[in-house]
């Protein structure tokens, strides 16, 4: 079976640079039509030489997350519990300029990133706008790219600004 890039992928300045993610963890919660993703991510590299873009449905409604969030939810689903829990509480965090076949639906600054929703019919467009940002696309992701724009899936890409970047 072929690789899957469901959850996006980094972009990158420089392809020598050896930029990595270890560790991603993803909890969606759907209630009554509503559907909330929160991502925690952990990548080891230079902050500022890197991005991610990750596709999704429809335009989403983007803020950042409490740090704790998956700490919490490892601890209460470690816990041994009797009988039926109560409904956990709704997660509320989801996170125009155009260029060649891509229109910036958004921008705003979500925790330490910058993120820019955008909207593309196809990956080449992507890869455009990518590149006129100075960064690349992993090799086989326009392809991937290719068919969510197809089916009209909405594209949020971030980076971390070097003001935003620390040493951790």
């Amino acid at each position: 079976p072929r690789g899957a890039r469901a959850d996006g992928c980094f972009v990158w300045h420089n392809e020598q640079l050896d930029i990595t993610e270890p560790e991603q963890k993803a909890a969606i919660v759907f209630d009554k039509g509503w559907e909330d993703l929160i991502l925690e991510v952990k990548y080891e590299g230079p902050p500022t030489e890197f991005g991610w873009i990750v596709p999704l449905p429809a335009r989403p409604v983007m803020s950042p997350a409490k740090a704790s969030l998956f700490e919490h939810l490892s601890m209460i689903t470690q816990k041994q519990r009797v009988g039926r829990s109560q409904r956990t509480a709704r997660l509320r965090a989801t996170v125009g300029m155009e260029s060649a076949r891509v229109t910036v639906l958004e921008r705003r600054r979500v925790g330490v990133y910058d993120a820019a929703i955008l909207s593309s019919d196809s990956g080449r467009g992507l890869q455009d706008w990518w590149k006129s940002n100075d960064f690349q696309l992993p090799a086989g992701a326009r392809p991937v790219l290719d068919d969510y724009a197809r089916r009209g899936w909405v594209f949020v890409a971030m980076k971390i600004p070097p003001e935003a970047a620390d040493s951790s």
